[in-house]
């Protein structure tokens, strides 16, 4: 007790939260979201600080308002960019030797800063706190098929006491189970492993307003996601050539494979008239959000999400789904808010976009606000469960 009687304040745990890309970079996708989410939603109970690149996924410049190899003071607690040469394991351990940090957070699993991390931890030259890795998804069985032979080597020389002590954390029972059997079949070891969800960003109040309602007949489709074949873009375009209607098909995400954008324009060609497929970029996820707001339907016939921050954010702007089952979001077709189906039933996936074709104006708005009013509320204990995890690592 200090001399006023009054016990003594403890500090906020000082949690070191690492991703490759980082605001204000947006092309990254849901590691950008999720890492922004849960600092933004627990500052209250700890500190963080952010190691990132100083550029966005696939862009050759830096980002341009920032200060590179330097820490950085932001809404998010400090963020230090580091430029190319300081990813390299003697540099990382320079910048991040005065750092009193008390939980490593690693949100990759087969970075190349994540291995260099976990290097410097073995060898003695990072401090060895307590350590949270959340693979995002990397251990799924459709995304361990890409670039299987480097993610193989990666595996041979993690098994060299890398990960010993570390909590795994899984956004979704999912990924919990991918996690799991990857160590135990393939490394004959059981692991930690919490499931946390996702944190969702703080509701916004789009202004449904200004939106121009549906008319039958018509769909606005946004597909939000990478150009790569594990999104599936090509049978969302096979989908539109299939259903009725007139349907618009917007492609927002991050150009990543362009042969794979060359074979989707060849079946875009194909499409009869009055069905459109563009490809418009990548944009900040304000403007993300009110597009999902404008639009009619997200299309997103992924081969596998672990979590599916697109979807999220879809529901949350009012924006039905219709979706694969090879996500978390199951049952959308029972609380009215979209569809997920089985890949091979593709009757059933024209089914369902008929169906939203032939909707009218104030079927759609209905959809619409039981889809925010879900989206909103569909994680509501992963604040608590991320605050929880954290504090289980730090015992």
């Amino acid at each position: 007790m200090s001399a006023g009687g009054a016990a003594p304040t403890r500090p906020a745990p000082h949690v070191l939260a690492v991703a490759d890309y980082f605001v204000p970079g947006f092309r990254g996708g849901g590691v950008i979201t999720g890492v922004a989410n849960v600092i933004q939603q627990l500052q209250a109970s700890f500190t963080f600080d952010v190691l990132t690149r100083d550029r966005d996924l696939g862009a050759a410049e830096p980002y341009p308002d920032v200060s590179r190899g330097a820490w950085n003071e932001t809404p998010f607690g400090k963020v230090y960019y580091l430029r190319p040469w300081q990813r390299q394991p003697i540099a990382l351990s320079r910048v991040l030797g005065g750092v009193p940090f008390d939980l490593l957070y690693l949100n990759s699993l087969f970075s190349p800063l994540t291995f260099h991390l976990l290097a410097l931890r073995r060898a003695g030259l990072l401090r060895r706190t307590p350590l949270v890795l959340a693979p995002r998804g990397e251990l799924a069985e459709s995304a361990l098929r890409v670039s299987r032979r480097k993610k193989q080597v990666y595996e041979k020389v993690l098994r060299l006491g890398f990960l010993d002590d570390i909590i795994w954390q899984a956004s979704s029972e999912h990924e919990a189970r991918d996690i799991t059997e990857f160590f135990e079949r393939r490394h004959g070891r059981t692991v930690t492993c919490v499931n946390t969800g996702e944190v969702p960003g703080v509701a916004v109040n789009h202004p449904d307003a200004s939106r121009r309602p549906k008319r039958a007949g018509q769909v606005r489709a946004m597909f939000l996601g990478r150009v790569h074949r594990i999104k599936n873009l090509d049978v969302a375009i096979r989908l539109l050539a299939r259903s009725a209607g007139e349907i618009e098909l917007t492609v927002v995400g991050q150009m990543e494979d362009t042969e794979y954008w060359n074979e989707c324009q060849q079946l875009i060609a194909a499409l009869p008239r009055e069905k459109t497929v563009r490809w418009a970029g990548v944009f900040p996820r304000e403007t993300v959000a009110r597009m999902l707001m404008e639009s009619d339907l997200m299309l997103l016939p992924t081969r596998g999400e672990n979590f599916g921050h697109a979807i999220l954010e879809a529901l949350m702007a009012g924006c039905p789904v219709l979706t694969s089952d090879q996500t978390p979001w199951r049952g959308l077709a029972s609380l009215g808010v979209g569809w997920d189906i089985a890949l091979d039933d593709a009757d059933a996936a024209q089914a369902a976009l008929d169906s939203m074709s032939a909707m009218g104006p104030e079927a759609h708005e209905l959809m619409r606000q039981r889809a925010k009013a879900f989206g909103r509320a569909a994680v509501p204990d992963a604040v608590r469960l991320h605050e929880d995890l954290f504090r289980l690592a730090l015992q």
